[in-house]
Parts: structure tokens; sequence; C-alpha cells
């Protein structure tokens, strides 16, 4: 039984290295994970580049916002570097930063008018921001396992429960203050939850093992990624109330994940194709999964969607770097570059046409969050866009040739090991 967070890190950490994986049959070697996880790695951090900032040189990883086509520096937000993860109509922003002293991660929310405020909890991590300013994410609960996390917009939190297992971790949260996410069983195994007016609910699996969500829309509709019955790779899924899980299927490969929803049902994510390339997709009941291509590299990755069905996520170039994008029906795919160094994601984008993420910039000097161009007009240099919104003084970094880090080519071996070491019995499950 595989781990779709190793997944995500492998795939994530072999783009911005420069490696390609072959065809989807190396993919299992990839994702399995009946080894115990890395030192500071935990399944509730699925996405690239994340937690304890492993592998990256943190100091020249910064936040950024999209707004108005300008970067605005908003300064220093951490020690020892910053994760912008979500931001809601009202350009508040959520993620992740850490302490140099002890890099114990720590959840923030961000406004304009009273800029960072920690969010409480140890080793927590926020992943989603309703309109009225509820957060969700995870924190370590009394017997030292994450727990799926609400915070109110006063800042109060309130510990979400299990699905009877001894982890949780809550990826997205609603206006209705519904969340999202995936929880541990007693038998150990991960399935996705939607919780609502207390209660946790098990959203089980296409047929196979395990389940996660990832995001749910005002209507409740949840998406992630299972196993399906008889497989060994997740396909991307769609649940509602009314008709339970659907597969979605993939674009030709053998494996999907879907990671956010609009208010239309509209889902984006990412599937492997025939020829082992992976691509950023976008699906809706008509037309089903249709393929968003990528900056004329080899692979893309959706993150983010809005309800004008704009798209933002990250790809790889002809030059082989992973830079964030934002897709329109009427413009296609459109590259946001980077804060001046090689790299860049968005991993969010509002109403609004605001963008959160982040980038490597060309020099040190403390992790900040930066503002910038609203989506659909973005200059496509020095500036990779994110799902936000922000003020602050003007600064709008030229872009200076960086040598790739060497780490991240480390850590994509580090994956492939953690990958090997899947063929193994099983001694302990991934944080």
């Amino acid at each position: 039984m595989f781990r779709l967070g190793i997944l995500s890190l492998f795939l994530a950490f072999s783009a911005l290295s420069g490696a390609v994986l072959a065809d989807e049959e190396t993919l299992p070697l990839s994702m399995a994970s009946s080894a115990p996880a890395a030192e500071g790695f935990h399944l509730a951090v699925l996405e690239p580049f994340e937690h304890r900032f492993s592998g990256l040189d943190s100091e020249a990883t910064h936040a950024f916002l999209g707004q108005n086509g300008e970067i605005h520096d908003m300064g220093p937000l951490s020690e020892n570097g910053i994760f912008a993860r979500d931001i809601n109509d009202q350009g508040q922003v959520v993620g992740t930063f850490s302490s140099r002293l002890d890099h114990n991660a720590q959840a923030f929310i961000w406004d304009r008018d009273k800029g960072k405020r920690p969010l409480s909890g140890d080793h927590a991590d926020a992943y989603g921001i309703n309109n009225v300013g509820e957060v969700a994410g995870s924190s370590m609960a009394a017997g030292g396992k994450p727990h799926a996390i609400r915070w109110d917009a006063q800042g109060g939190r309130r510990d979400l429960g299990t699905l009877g297992g001894q982890e949780s971790y809550a990826r997205a949260i609603n206006d209705h203050g519904q969340v999202a996410g995936f929880s541990t069983l007693p038998s150990a195994q991960m399935h996705a939850f939607f919780w609502q007016d207390g209660a946790m609910s098990d959203l089980g699996t296409l047929g196979g093992h395990e389940s996660f969500a990832y995001a749910l829309n005002p209507q409740g509709r949840v998406v992630g990624a299972s196993i399906p019955a008889g497989a060994t790779l997740p396909h991307a899924f769609a649940w509602d109330q009314a008709g339970g899980m659907r597969d979605l299927g993939t674009l030709g490969g053998g494996w999907s994940e879907a990671r956010a929803i609009d208010s239309a049902g509209r889902v984006v994510g990412f599937s492997n194709l025939k020829n082992g390339a992976i691509h950023a997709f976008l699906w809706d009941g008509k037309a089903g999964m249709r393929d968003l291509g990528t900056l004329g590299g080899r692979d893309s990755y959706a993150y983010g969607i809005n309800k004008n069905g704009q798209v933002v996520g990250m790809s790889i170039g002809p030059a082989g770097k992973a830079h964030a994008f934002l897709w329109s029906k009427a413009k296609g795919m459109k590259d946001l570059g980077t804060l001046g160094g090689t790299w860049s994601y968005a991993y969010g984008i509002n109403n609004r046409g605001q963008i959160v993420g982040i980038s490597e910039i060309p020099t040190g000097g403390g992790s900040q969050l930066a503002a910038g161009g609203a989506a659909g007009d973005i200059p496509t240099g020095g500036f990779y866009g994110a799902d936000s919104s922000s003020g602050g003084s003007n600064n709008n970094p030229t872009p200076t040739p960086v040598p790739e880090p060497a780490t991240l080519t480390l850590c994509a071996l580090g994956a492939l090991a953690l990958g090997a070491m899947g063929f193994r019995s099983r001694k302990s499950r991934t944080r």
C-alpha cells in the first residue's frame, strides 16, 4: 500500500531537479510507502517542497501575491522560510512558516491591515481559508499525533478528531464551515473525510485501500484521490452526498489526482499520460477530463481554480525549469515567471483573480510575503503568480541566473530511495 504523499513529493522534486519519469511503470517504485517516512516529512504535507523546508535554501524562498502586474514586497514574515497556500476573496492568506531556531512549523494568517499573525498549535500547518476567515489545517494533539484543526475567525481552535485512528489532516474549508481532509482508521488505513456540525464522516474509497480529500466547494462537493478496486495507483475522484464517490478517470495513463474544485463543479488536478508525462487537467461533467498542456516542457500540475475558470499551478518550461502558470480558456497557459530565481509554484487563486504561491529569489535575506499581478495581466518575467492580494511598496527584482540548488537533486534521489524501500515489509506508517 503506497502513500499519495510520496507520489506528490517525488513528482515535485523530480521536476525541479530535472529528473524525468520514463513511463508510468516507474511510478509504483516511487510511490511505494511501506517504509518509514524520512524525518521531517509526514502525510499531512503532500505539496511540493514542504514540511521543514527539506532540501531548500528556505532563505531564498519567498511567498508571493499577484495583483495588477506588480510585485509588492511586504517585508520579512519568517526567519526560515514560508509557504503561502490559500487566499480568500478578502485577500487573507494562510500558510506555514518556520523558525530558524527550532524549525517548528507554525500556521499563520495574513492580511493587509494586520500583517502576519500566528495561529495557535504546535507543529501547525494551515491549508485553507474561507470568506469568513475560518482556517483549516492540522496541529499536534495531546498524544503527539497530528489532528485536523479548524481555527475560527477570532483565532480559537477546534480539534476535529479522527475516523477512529490516531491522525487526521484538514485540507479545505468552505463558507458553511464544512471541512474536507483525510484521517486514519483504526486499521491505520487513510480515508478521506467530510466534517460538518461536529461530525466527521468517512467518504470511503473507489474500492481500493485508501483515499485523500484535498478540496471542497460551496455546495459541499469534495475532490481528491483514491485507489480503485483492483488497482495500485490512485484516480481523481469527486464526491457528493447524493451520489457518493465518482472516479474521474485519467488522461490516458495509470493515475490522477484532483486538487481543487470551483462552485460550478469544475475540477483541476494532474494525471499521467500514456507516455509517462504528467499534465495538468480540467474536468467538468460534460466534457470530462481535458489536458491543459504545459509551458513547453514535459510536465505540469494544477492546484487551484476560481469561479471564472482560471487555473493556477506549475509547469516545466523549455529550459527544464519549474514556473508558476495561469491558465484560462481564452488565453491558454501563461508563464508567470519567478521572483528572480529559477523556480516558482502557484497554489491558489481567488474569485478576484488574486494568486498566491512561492518562488525562489536570487539572494537570501529572509523569507518575505510579496504581492503582484492580477490574474490574466501578469508580466512573464520577474514574477510568479499565486492566489492573493496585497499592498505595500513596489519591488520588481530583475531576474538573475541562479544555479539550481544541488539539494533539489538530492531530494529527488531521496524520494526514489523511499520508494525503493517500499518493497520491504511495513515497519511503520507515514506520519
